[in-house]
């Protein structure tokens, strides 16, 4: 019961389908200025959500098997995912791939850079 109830968990069915609607009435709307990529994405994302509750049983313990570090790696590739999804749109492939990568090396560099910061204020 990680990720799958923690939608259901905040939004309501009445809340759910009207989150829907707008999803389609923008998807709509992308497709008609010629985003055709982003409104066509945005259908698939709202179908997925339409179509989670319907695969919670099966999921759910799937994801209750996954640790928990493992299960926030997950979270965070799917955010940055979606980042360079956004970045697509209004930056372009290039840029949104450099972003994401300056964005990752520098996490990494954090990582390992941080126990020899926590060092350095002993000595």
């Amino acid at each position: 019961m990680k990720l799958i109830s923690f939608g259901t968990t905040f939004l309501s069915l009445e809340e759910l389908t009207l989150v829907l609607t707008l999803l389609f009435v923008v998807a709509g709307f992308l497709i008609v200025i010629g985003f055709r990529k982003a409104g066509f994405a945005m259908i698939g994302s709202a179908l997925v959500l339409a179509l989670l509750p319907v695969f919670e049983p099966f999921l759910d313990p799937i994801l209750t098997l996954i640790p928990d570090w493992a299960f926030w790696l997950l979270i965070g590739l799917f955010g940055l995912t979606i980042l360079r999804w956004v970045l697509n749109i209004f930056i372009g492939r290039e840029a949104a791939n450099s972003a994401i990568g300056n964005l990752v090396a520098s996490a990494i560099k954090g990582v390992i850079t941080a126990p020899l910061r926590a060092l350095r204020k002993f000595f």
